[in-house]
């Protein structure tokens, strides 16, 4: 079964320590989430970047930068894509 692989990239300060920006979306990370913080971010909490699965023909390969704090809020995690080695499509083939 093929996974799908997220990271936050921004997360809004006022509502979640800005240590949870550039950590992995799983179940450690849910587990540590504060009450009344929606898992999906539906209010806002944090921001995602998808980087890895099915709906991929080969995962992103990133590379983490740093965490800056905008606006005096909201803590960003820069991140730089390295081009993708081809690779043998993963599953059948996308209707692009």
């Amino acid at each position: 079964m093929a996974r799908t692989r997220t990271t936050l990239c921004c997360v809004d300060t006022t509502q979640l320590d800005a240590g949870f920006s550039g950590r992995d979306f799983d179940a450690t990370l849910l587990a540590e989430l504060p009450p009344g913080c929606d898992p999906c971010g539906e209010d806002g909490e944090f921001h995602t970047l998808v980087h890895d699965g099915p709906m991929f023909d080969a995962p992103l390969r990133l590379q983490r930068g740093g965490t800056v704090l905008r606006d005096d809020r909201f803590a960003f995690t820069d991140f730089s894509c390295w081009r993708a080695e081809p690779q043998a499509p993963r599953g059948p083939p996308s209707r692009r």
